[in-house]
């Protein structure tokens, strides 16, 4: 039991009658674990810490005589070294839970929620049965390449791109929406996810609520086989929506989405988080991130939301059909992405190194 003011929230402390002590230390702060000595720790969801270093301090602190110092690990398995490298330790005792173990102290209200927000996606796997998914071999993206950041605070631009299903049928493809943003250090952003399976108008009406919502500056949409009949739809919605046409042919889908795998490889990409009403992040867009790493190149299925966020990410970036003759006049600034004369040594743009 607690002492009589027991509990010392500036400074993180709790003492018990008994005489011991329990220290609270944020995971964001590692330098904080140095100088303490503990019997014990306890880390709480350690897969998503963003130092690994503050697991080495943690470890380094438990150090005091007696028994044998132990630490409990409560964790999301998420398939990053932190957790895969642990799994495989000496020493190291796993008990697993599902979500469903704990369905005594849950409502059936949100247990159902959960099945239809996230039922049969790589995401209900790891968080709610607790599976370890390894990445898929094959596939153009692995989990280390996802980072998720807070929005900043002003964009450069924004597009909503929409991969149109052709038909609208029980088992038709959803049509892909994403919304995406290039910021002002010229990184990509993925914001949001209002891909449905609806038809022609209702998803047009979305597209063009996302377009409102988000600013955005243009919707793309994939056409073609709609060809025309698309922009129509969206400008029977809104006329005055800005609407460019996506054409996809003379690429595979494989070398389209490899171009902007390769913007994720190299930290250029972000997905933007988003909070409820009570601060917490919502995983929003849980079944892109699906697509992304269960999708392999030789997949002739398409994929709605990755194939969406690709031409999104593509506009964004100058990844389009006339990229090719714009190299061949000038060089591209690698940093924003604008054209400078050939053979510069910096961006007259930005100022950043052409190189």
């Amino acid at each position: 039991m607690l002492q009589p003011n027991g509990y010392n929230r500036s400074l993180g402390n709790i003492h018990l009658r008994n005489g011991s002590r329990i220290k609270l230390i944020s995971g964001e702060k590692p330098a904080r674990f140095r100088g303490p000595q503990f019997h014990g720790a306890w880390l709480d969801e350690l897969a998503t810490f963003r130092y690994p270093e503050a697991f080495d301090q943690a470890r380094i602190v438990l150090r005091l005589p007696g028994e044998r110092p132990q630490m409990v690990i409560s964790t999301t398995p998420q398939p990053v070294p932190l957790i895969t490298n642990l799994i495989d330790a000496n020493g190291v005792v796993i008990s697993r839970g599902k979500t469903a173990d704990n369905s005594m102290n849950l409502t059936d209200d949100y247990l159902a929620t959960l099945e239809t927000m996230y039922g049969g996606t790589r995401l209900w796997r790891q968080e709610i049965l607790g599976e370890l998914l390894e990445d898929v071999e094959g596939a153009l993206w692995i989990a280390a390449m996802f980072m998720w950041e807070d929005a900043p605070l002003e964009w450069k631009r924004k597009v909503v791109a929409i991969d149109p299903a052709i038909t609208n049928t029980p088992t038709s493809d959803e049509t892909g929406i994403i919304v995406a943003g290039r910021a002002l250090d010229n990184r990509l952003g993925v914001i949001a996810d209002y891909t449905c399976k609806d038809s022609p108008m209702n998803w047009a009406k979305r597209a063009v609520e996302a377009y409102r919502v988000h600013e955005a500056d243009v919707i793309l949409v994939e056409d073609n086989q709609g060809g025309d009949a698309w922009a129509d739809i969206l400008h029977s919605i809104d006329p005055y929506v800005p609407v460019k046409p996506v054409n996809a042919q003379g690429k595979s889908k494989a070398q389209r989405a490899a171009k902007v795998a390769a913007l994720y490889e190299q930290r250029k990409v972000f997905h933007v988080k988003q909070r409820d009403n009570e601060g917490r992040e919502v995983k929003h867009l849980s079944r892109l991130e699906d697509q992304m790493l269960s999708w392999k190149s030789d997949d002739p299925k398409s994929p709605d939301r990755l194939d969406a966020t690709v031409y999104a990410l593509s506009e964004l970036a100058g990844i389009a059909a006339g990229s090719r003759f714009l190299l061949g006049i000038a060089d591209v600034c690698p940093t924003c992405n604008q054209p400078n004369t050939k053979g510069a040594g910096r961006c007259m743009y930005c100022g950043a190194s052409m190189n």
